[in-house]
């Protein structure tokens, strides 16, 4: 993808809108393995980035800096689906400056065990908004 939307930055007329892709998966380790987790971005002008986590959009910036601050005091890779959850949507609302409900966000997951991406019921997001609030 980085390749494509490379090339096309070297022709006028081809290039696509500003969109920042966002890829996420598992790779099977070379030394164990095992799957693990992979989140890439790949931007218009082809610069493609892993991350350990990332953010698009608006307020992407803020997000993201809110992120980076996370991992460097805890890194991400030992803590549990709900913790990682829970700074997910503690970067949204830092960076949108309010607070959310589950009705107003779309989460989703990929777990090593079925490889499939599957979108989280609203219930579950719901407990892990109470419990941010309650971090708080």
């Amino acid at each position: 993808m980085g390749d494509k939307a490379q090339v096309r930055t070297q022709h006028a007329g081809i290039r696509p809108m500003g969109v920042v892709s966002v890829y996420i998966g598992f790779d099977e380790s070379d030394e164990t393995g095992e799957w693990v987790p992979q989140i890439w971005t790949v931007d218009p002008a082809g610069f493609v980035c892993g991350h350990f986590a990332t953010a698009v959009g608006k307020k992407y910036v803020e997000a993201s800096a809110y992120l980076e601050k996370r991992q460097k005091a805890t890194p991400f890779d030992g803590l549990s689906e709900k913790d990682i959850a829970m700074i997910a949507l503690s970067a949204l609302q830092n960076a949108m400056g309010t607070s959310v409900k589950a009705s107003d966000v779309e989460m989703g997951r990929c777990r090593a065990a079925s490889r499939a991406f599957e979108r989280i019921p609203n219930s579950e997001v719901e407990e892990w908004l109470t419990a941010v609030a309650e971090a708080d």
